[in-house]
């Protein structure tokens, strides 16, 4: 159960992140880049806040969209060709 859900929140954040942080841009990889980029995060979140908040099969859900969000915009910033 817990890399169902570690998965799902993964593609749920690339979504959000790419029609929201990547407007516009061109990044290397497309999307399965910023799904990459999205399962970093929340792996890194679900490490970092392991216990805290909101938690759910093991998977820490805040601490994974915040840091999926974070690693998804350095992302946009590193890889970024186009619109400034």
């Amino acid at each position: 159960m817990f890399w169902l859900v570690f998965l799902v929140l993964s593609i749920i954040m690339a979504f959000i992140g790419s029609s929201w942080l990547v407007k516009g841009k061109e990044l290397p990889g497309g999307f399965w880049g910023i799904l990459v980029a999205s399962i970093i995060g929340v792996w890194l979140g679900n490490a970092i806040f392991r216990s805290w908040a909101w938690v759910l099969s093991d998977v820490n859900i805040i601490g994974g969209i915040i840091f999926s969000l974070i690693v998804i915009w350095l992302w946009t910033l590193v890889g970024a060709k186009g619109e400034a």
